[in-house]
Order: C-alpha cells, then structure tokens, then sequence
C-alpha cells in the first residue's frame, strides 16, 4: 500500500499568506487539468463540461496581471478549444498539440502498423466489454472502461496495460493507464515533458500553482522546482502533492474564494 503524502487544502485566504501572496508584484502560474479536476468525471468523455461560472472565474484570475493560466490536459486541442474560448492557453494531448506554442511538436516517428494493432486491440476489448467505447484523438487511441468498470478486477486491466505494451514494446508508443482508461500514445507525450519544456523556455518568473487528479498530473508535479510552487491533488488517486482537496467541485468553490480575494 502507497503512504499518501499530502496535507488538505486550506481556506484561500490562508493558503495565500503561506505563499506569501502580494497583489501586483509576483506572477503566478496556475497549471489546470480538465477532468476530475475543472470538471466532474462522467461516464462518457463528450457529456464533461465546464461549468459557466467557472468559466467567469477564471476569466477573472486571467484578466489579473498576477496571474497566467495554462490548461494542460490529456484532451484534444479542439475540445479544450470549445469548452475555454480563443483567450486561454490551452495544451491539449498532453501537451503535444496547444494553441500558444510549438513547445512539442510530432515528430511522425511512430509506426502505422502498430498503431492499427493497438487499435485492433481496442475493438476487442469493446466487443468483451459491452458499454465500454474508443476515442480516437490526433496523437493516440483511448479505451474508456468507466462506464463497466464495476465489471473488470484491477489485475485484468493490468493485463490488457501488459499486452497492450507487449504489442507496442519497439515502437515509439506505449500504453499508459490514467482515470478508467487505457491510452496508446507516443512515449514522449506527458504532461511533465510539456512543463519541463515550458519552464526552460519561459521569459519569466513564476510561482507555479498545479492541480491535477490522476498520475499525469503527479508527474508534473514532480518537475515544479522546490520552493516556486505547490501541488494540489483533486480526488484520491494521487500519492504526492502538497495538499489535497475531495472533488472538482470543491476545488472550483476554492478557485471561486481564490478570485474574490485576489481581485
């Protein structure tokens, strides 16, 4: 069993004098997942939304010059895209494919016939598993089990991953495992490279505010330098972050109280 290691989050107002908040004199950086995080994980990928007023609050936090929002999540550009407008930074894929920079781009080093394996693979495991579906993104394949995963045990899914990778082991892909799916995505695909790539590049000084749910987004946490930024682990499913908050919609409450006291 893994010692979960993080602390539950505090009120906003407090958790800006542990980070020693000065309105108009620091930059921060707040690097949002989508699901499970902004919005409510559903049993089918296309029902999630952002709520409205969320949408106005981060409005808020953007239009405050202390502030800088990047979106980053395993979503495609164009759904993120619908979901936030034209006036955010969106990273979707990953982080592959954004609508502010080249940070990574494709390199077509992944191979086709492996690719319609792993696909093939997907169609099988739909056909076992009735109420489970594909989606078929720009860079990847997911498999999505919410909806029967009452009906799969732990160790078969960690088969299907084993397989899955068995299949794709001298390719430029792997298979990962992330909130009730399996994905088949290019290696250097993550959330973590695209901040690694983002912090380098950068012409400024931030203080990175994260909040994630799943172990994408702890592994982005890990590259947040110590001392310029906290991580906060929305739900259950991550070990290692600073704080901890139950569900996305208490961390929108936070982010609604975040607003208020910054404005």
């Amino acid at each position: 069993m893994t010692l979960k290691k993080h602390k539950p989050l505090c009120e906003a107002n407090i958790f800006l004098k542990n980070i020693h908040w000065k309105k108009n004199q620091n930059k921060y950086l707040l690097i949002l997942d989508f699901d499970g995080t902004l919005s409510n994980l559903v049993e089918k990928a296309e029902d999630a939304t952002l709520p409205p007023e969320t949408l106005r609050d981060l409005q808020r936090l953007e239009e405050n010059p202390s502030f800088n929002i990047i979106i980053v999540s395993g979503r495609p550009l164009n759904f993120l895209e619908k979901q936030f407008g034209s006036n955010f930074n969106l990273a979707g894929e990953y982080g592959l494919d954004s609508n502010f920079s080249t940070i990574q781009s494709r390199q077509d080093t992944s191979n086709s016939y492996l690719e319609q394996k792993s696909l093939d693979y997907f169609k099988e495991l739909v056909l076992k598993h009735k109420g489970s579906y594909i989606e078929q993104k720009k860079f990847s394949y997911v498999w999505h089990y919410r909806p029967v995963k009452e009906t799969l045990s732990k160790a078969l899914i960690l088969r299907y991953l084993q397989e899955l990778n068995n299949i794709l082991e001298t390719s430029s892909l792997e298979a990962q495992q992330y909130n009730n799916v399996l994905e088949v995505k290019l290696k250097k695909a993550s959330k973590k490279a695209f901040l690694e790539h983002f912090l380098k590049e950068k012409q400024e000084e931030y203080f990175i505010i994260a909040a994630g749910d799943d172990i994408s987004d702890e592994e982005l946490f890990t590259v947040i330098p110590k001392d310029q930024g906290v991580s906060i682990a929305v739900g259950d499913i991550i070990n290692h972050a600073d704080y901890t908050i139950p569900s996305p919609q208490d961390f929108r409450n936070w982010l609604q109280d975040l607003v208020g006291i910054t404005s």
